[in-house]
């Protein structure tokens, strides 16, 4: 079977435009494969949808590929907590700890900047520790109901 790259016809001009035309007996998978290499290796930086034969960036994209790329684009968030040395809570974004902890980003950014301890307990890492146990990591209800505790005491007894 030949290959997407065993006989495209190239043209150039000294405008820098580059024309691919595909041979007659070339199929749409060959199509996609040509247009995602290019979009991998040709000034990727520049493409706003990474994805060939994908709908577009003026077109809804679905609520599957809006995840996949918050993931992808998200800064992952490790946090320790230091009476047990232990990782016990892992986020895929800056932002679901905005949402779901009620946390300021800035707190997360300066602790995990400055090694300062989320509300004298939890250490913030955007890197994993290898040195602490990573196998109690706890839901986010549960993270969620000890920071709100911890919130309590130091309010309390400040």
């Amino acid at each position: 079977m030949p290959t997407l790259f065993d006989g495209p016809t190239v043209l150039t001009k000294s405008v820098g435009l580059t024309l691919l035309i595909l041979e007659p007996g070339s199929t749409f998978e060959m199509a996609l494969e040509l247009e995602q290499y290019c979009m991998d290796m040709l000034s990727p930086k520049l493409n706003v949808d990474m994805v060939a034969s994908s709908s577009g960036y003026h077109e809804p994209m679905s609520e599957e590929w809006r995840e996949y790329f918050r993931m992808l684009r998200g800064t992952k968030v490790f946090i320790y907590d230091t009476k047990t040395s232990r990782l016990i809570f892992k986020s895929e974004s800056i932002q679901y700890l905005v949402d779901n902890l009620n946390i300021h980003r800035n707190s997360v950014n300066g602790c995990a900047a400055t090694g300062k301890l989320f509300l004298g307990r939890f250490f913030i890492s955007f890197e994993p520790i290898v040195e602490m146990l990573n196998e109690d990591v706890v839901s986010v209800d549960t993270l969620n109901k000890l920071s709100t505790h911890l919130r309590w005491v130091a309010y309390t007894f400040w």
